[in-house]
């Protein structure tokens, strides 16, 4: 899913920031309607990444019925080196009320968050450290 995403230098050197709506990045077979905020609990074991794939390990309790994750990005850049980005992990349980505890991987497409800085920073390689907000987990993202 390709999301089109306004990127405005604020001169006082300090934040790029969006300036359209807030990217939401689905996870691979997941569908989630754009802008909903899901806040059952996931607890984030472990990120990494493979080319322009964010890869969460993750768990939350459940079992019984199909829960869906994505991304919420709302576009800003942290003027550092390298830049930094914060991600919300969104996730939606369903009303799953069982109390398994699934363990699996989810695989997101970082290639928003590639075109965004590439808009931003006029060049064509580059990279970025993405936080993982509520978690200690960061990846170094380099294209």
């Amino acid at each position: 899913m390709r999301h089109l995403l306004c990127v405005a230098v604020m001169w006082s050197g300090l934040v790029l920031a969006g300036c359209g709506p807030v990217v939401v990045v689905e996870a691979e077979g997941d569908s989630k309607p754009p802008l909903s905020i899901g806040d059952d609990p996931v607890d984030i074991k472990s990120a990494s990444l493979s080319g322009d794939i964010l890869e969460l390990s993750l768990s939350y309790s459940g079992g019984c019925k199909q829960h869906s994750f994505w991304l919420e990005w709302d576009g800003t850049f942290l003027t550092s080196y390298p830049v930094q980005t914060l991600v919300v992990v969104g996730h939606e349980a369903r009303g799953d009320r069982c109390e398994a505890i699934p363990s699996e991987t989810r695989r997101f497409d970082l290639t928003p968050f590639k075109e965004a800085w590439r808009q931003g920073h006029q060049q064509t390689e580059g990279s970025m450290s993405i936080r993982i907000q509520g978690t200690p987990h960061s990846v170094l993202y380099t294209f």
